[in-house]
């Protein structure tokens, strides 16, 4: 908690955090580059994560307070773009090069990362709250191309200091004020199962064990591991420019409802075949691959990254700053959950049991999504909140 308080009064807090998080990076490659011993190597794997994770609470909000409202969600997205195209790199890199020469080329990134950050603005929002009045003018004219004195930059900088003398009038906000008021607490506990679901989806799974999955379906592959592994993130980038394109075109919630179905289809369409192979069934060789890969495109390019924009777009700015550590934080508990009990499932029940159980944890988003995801596509923050405490519904989007 202190912590939130201070990352919400320090000056510049949204760019220097993200800077600030290239140190555990930097500290976890130097480990694996200058001592690669077993208690060096889980060191350096936590330091990684403190730097993975801090990117996903950070980077949303900063990237939705820099971006006009049209281009939230394309902006939004291209975090799990670009984090599917590092993943890309890093599977070809590794496949031919060694372990040391992979990890200097890793450590060209921190620095370029810095070098770009000394030229990125602060966010504007953050600078009204700031009282930098005169800064958040100048930030909005750079981002949006325009001059300071532009009615379009005035009345986005209006907008944010209207929104600033409201939540100045309230108590001083903490997480405790924060689930003390009705809206807010029942969005948060939307968020909290929203993120549950996204984590028992499945995808994560067939990502980590993808070849055992293949191989547990008793159809040749006559294609090497490595490349294999390639066509996961392949898929992924895919999927994420697929989204980049019509996140604007349609409301978030059609595009998870949309989602949510294809991949429940998917998963339910190889756990039914994998089930009459017990009894004497056969599976067509096309199936479990067009099934898993169907399934990973529709986590990476519509539930993960719609996830973290309607996040980002259902609570204010300075709702925003105090909830998404503990949202990411729950999120990254969460992941690690169906991870450790896919195998031991699996191992005693069948690999059909764990596609059935994703299959239907998909239908169950399907239903969350519909009766308590809202709309928040073009909406202000009072019809999303009057959204979310069911005042009235908006889902005339759909």
């Amino acid at each position: 908690m202190a912590g939130q308080q201070r990352l919400d009064r320090s000056p510049d807090v949204r760019k220097w955090t993200i800077t600030a998080l290239l140190v555990p990076q930097t500290m976890s490659l130097s480990l694996r580059l200058f001592s690669p011993n077993v208690t060096a190597l889980i060191i350096a794997r936590i330091l990684a994560g403190i730097a993975g994770g801090g990117c996903f609470i950070v980077i949303p909000m900063y990237v939705k307070e820099i971006s006009q409202e049209s281009l939230t969600g394309v902006l939004v997205s291209q975090q799990v773009l670009f984090q599917t195209i590092g993943i890309l790199i890093m599977y070809t890199v590794g496949i031919y090069l060694d372990y040391y020469c992979t990890l200097w080329i890793m450590s060209v990134l921190p620095v370029t990362t810095f070098l770009l950050l000394l030229k990125a603005p602060e966010s504007p929002a953050f600078l009204v709250k700031q009282q930098k009045i005169h800064e958040a003018y100048k930030v909005v004219a750079l981002l949006r191309g325009l001059e300071s004195n532009d009615k379009t930059v005035e009345n986005e900088v209006e907008s944010m200091l209207r929104q600033d003398d409201e939540f100045k009038k309230m108590p001083q906000l903490n997480l405790l004020t924060i689930l003390k008021d009705h809206a807010w607490r029942k969005g948060v506990i939307i968020t909290l199962i929203f993120f549950t679901i996204q984590s028992f989806n499945g995808a994560l799974a067939i990502v980590t064990f993808g070849v055992t999955i293949l191989q547990s379906t008793g159809v040749e592959f006559n294609i090497d591991p490595d490349f294999q592994a390639l066509s996961f993130p392949v898929i992924m980038i895919i999927a994420s420019l697929f989204l980049t394109v019509v996140v604007e075109k349609f409301g978030r919630k059609i595009l998870l409802i949309c989602a949510f179905t294809i991949s429940a289809v998917a998963l339910l369409s190889l756990a039914i075949p994998l089930l009459l192979r017990l009894y004497g069934g056969s599976i067509p060789n096309w199936l479990p691959i067009l099934s898993l890969m169907t399934s990973v495109a529709m986590f990476y390019g519509g539930i993960t990254p719609l996830t973290y924009i309607v996040t980002t777009e259902m609570f204010a700015f300075q709702i925003r700053a105090k909830l998404m550590g503990l949202v990411c934080s729950y999120c990254w508990i969460t992941f690690f959950i169906p991870l450790t009990i896919y195998s031991p499932i699996t191992n005693r029940f069948g690999a059909y049991t764990s596609f059935f159980i994703f299959g239907f944890v998909n239908i169950i988003g399907l239903v969350f999504t519909i009766l308590y995801i809202p709309e928040t596509k073009g909406k202000s923050d009072e019809e999303i909140r009057n959204a979310i405490v069911g005042r009235r519904r908006i889902d005339d989007s759909i």
